[in-house]
């Protein structure tokens, strides 16, 4: 059993179908996705334990935050799991936060995590997408570069992230070897 990964920033990774993890897997069953998100259903209707490691940012013992990393062998490559999925803000974070301020440090440090628990997992190499703003996600991307000190890939072209007849499974797409 790994212990989960802590830091300053409020942040905690852990593995979900893990002991520690318990405390944690009870109180986002028990979050409400209820603020206006055209993805709410990705998170009410998730299935926590499917995910390889999940982050979550505490503010006063409350989960105001959360994302994950996901390993689909459907789509990716065995060596390959997507981090940052499902990343999801309570709405009273949502209100401190500006989209002038890329990679927050919770943010930062959810993908720091989530990156050397891939690794120990065996994982060889993660990526992060999203479906809209490329201008945006090259912008976020190198954000990260800079604060986590790594190397990414940023495509030109949308990439196929899940199923191919779906136009949101489109996205931008940037990769990262751990």
């Amino acid at each position: 059993m790994r212990s989960p990964k802590k830091d300053m920033a409020g942040v905690v990774s852990f593995i979900p179908n893990e002991k520690e993890a318990i405390p944690f897997m009870n109180q986002i069953r028990n979050l409400e996705f209820v603020h206006e998100d055209r993805l709410n259903e990705n998170y009410e209707e998730a299935n926590w334990y499917d995910f390889e490691v999940i982050s979550v940012y505490e503010n006063n013992d409350k989960v105001q935050g959360l994302s994950t990393a996901w390993h689909r062998p459907e789509y990716y490559p065995a060596d390959t799991v997507r981090i940052l999925s499902r990343y999801w803000k309570d709405p009273t974070l949502r209100l401190q936060c500006t989209h002038m301020q890329l990679s927050m440090p919770h943010l930062v440090d959810m993908i720091k995590h989530q990156m050397s628990i891939c690794k120990e997992l065996g994982f060889k190499r993660a990526f992060i997408s999203r479906e809209k703003s490329p201008r945006y996600f090259n912008k976020l991307i190198k954000s990260i570069q800079e604060k986590t000190n790594t190397e990414w890939h940023i495509f030109d072209d949308k990439q196929c992230v899940c199923h191919e007849d779906s136009p949101s499974c489109w996205q931008y797409k940037a990769e990262v070897i751990l």
